[in-house]
């Protein structure tokens, strides 16, 4: 074997065993981020799996009704009152039929302080018919109609979906409308004290997602019940109502933005 092949052979050799390295090392570094990330997604499908706090959130989005007993009657709790269960906790009452007019002013408040719709400062609510008010420009109007039994109110979106439920008491012939009260169910308690627990799981994803500790790829266990959450016009609201820290990253519906959809 001359020199200038034994020359060859040892650089081969010694290329060889440095390419060899490198991939060791490539390979180490990626077992290690994967060994990284089980240690940060397993123990979050664990807690979302086991904490029975979420669980009635899960069964409600679920399509489930949860019955209680209260004070002598059985009321189910589901997803077609879940606007009741998840209002606004202090009430908000206008007459109708001083809307337009003295009323005006409570209706705006709010929807600026529940709803946040703060773009309505200079817009003029009015009366499209006798059962029907008007609020916004166009594309971002608001509706709110009376059931024939006058005894709701409905709020619509521009595209006809429902935003939330007033309820209509009728004394001396006037129509009071009033949104939150009080709770003191203690299933209404535990039902938001779950939704609250849930939504809360949502800002921990989110905020993981935000620092780099987790790709949306690694939402998909938890993807059914976002995207129940984000198509169910009662929790959007909630997420709106008490500003939890979403900003749509997980779905553009959660999220305490206030644009109209």
């Amino acid at each position: 074997m001359n020199i200038d092949l034994t020359s060859f052979i040892t650089t081969i050799i010694a290329t060889g065993a440095g390419l060899g390295g490198l991939l060791w090392g490539i390979h180490t570094y990626r077992q290690g981020q994967i060994l990284q990330r089980k240690d940060i997604i397993f123990p979050l499908i664990k807690e979302f799996d086991e904490n029975k706090e979420i669980l009635p959130a899960k069964k409600i989005l679920d399509g489930f009704s949860l019955p209680h007993r209260y004070g002598g009657k059985l009321t189910y709790y589901d997803l077609h009152n879940l606007d009741i269960v998840l209002r606004y906790h202090l009430k908000y009452e206008f007459r109708w039929n001083n809307i337009p007019g003295k009323d005006e002013s409570l209706l705006k408040e709010f929807l600026k302080n529940v709803l946040k719709f703060k773009w309505l400062d200079n817009e003029i609510a009015e009366k499209a018919d006798i059962n029907t008010i008007k609020i916004g420009p166009n594309g971002k109007q608001l509706m709110i109609r009376l059931n024939a039994e006058q005894t709701q109110a409905i709020m619509t979106k521009p595209n006809g979906s429902c935003y939330l439920i007033f309820a209509v008491v009728k004394e001396n012939e006037k129509l009071n409308l009033s949104y939150g009260a009080g709770i003191i169910n203690p299933k209404i308690i535990e039902i938001r004290k779950s939704f609250d627990g849930l939504v809360d799981f949502f800002c921990k994803l989110e905020y993981l997602l935000g620092i780099g500790l987790l790709k949306y790829e690694e939402l998909s266990y938890f993807n059914y019940y976002i995207e129940r959450a984000a198509d169910n016009h009662s929790v959007v609201n909630y997420v709106r109502m008490y500003e939890f820290p979403l900003n749509g990253k997980l779905n553009r519906n959660l999220s305490i933005s206030t644009t109209v959809a």
